[in-house]
């Protein structure tokens, strides 16, 4: 970039100017799947007393907007009690599970199976 004075004779300079955009965590995670009502909770098929472990009960399809690192999701089951298995809520049996960014915060959104 050159810049100059109205000075006579005229006076200039030439600058390099470097410029770092960042990315911001604005967007918070969308649940696509399942279809979730007004309190955030999903419904799906009941799960067969016969049902092994490894049972696929349903899946949860989610999309951030941000990009990069931002974008990144992990899956997080609330409310466990032990840590290798899923919980369900003690008064509710609603199964409780948060889907977090990678952003710096990072943001979640809330689902929660009934």
């Amino acid at each position: 970039m050159q810049t100059h004075d109205q000075g006579s004779p005229a006076l200039s300079a030439n600058v390099s100017l470097r410029m770092l955009v960042g990315d911001l965590n604005d967007n918070v995670p969308q649940v696509l799947y399942p279809a979730l009502g007004p309190d955030a909770s999903a419904l799906f098929d009941m799960v067969p007393r016969a049902a092994e472990s490894g049972y696929l009960v349903t899946r949860v399809v989610v999309v951030d907007a941000d990009s990069g690192h931002n974008a990144w999701l992990s899956y997080h089951v609330l409310q466990a009690i032990e840590p290798r298995l899923f919980s369900l809520g003690l008064h509710t049996g609603n199964l409780l599970v948060a889907v977090r960014d990678g952003g710096k915060p990072p943001l979640s959104a809330p689902l929660r199976f009934t």
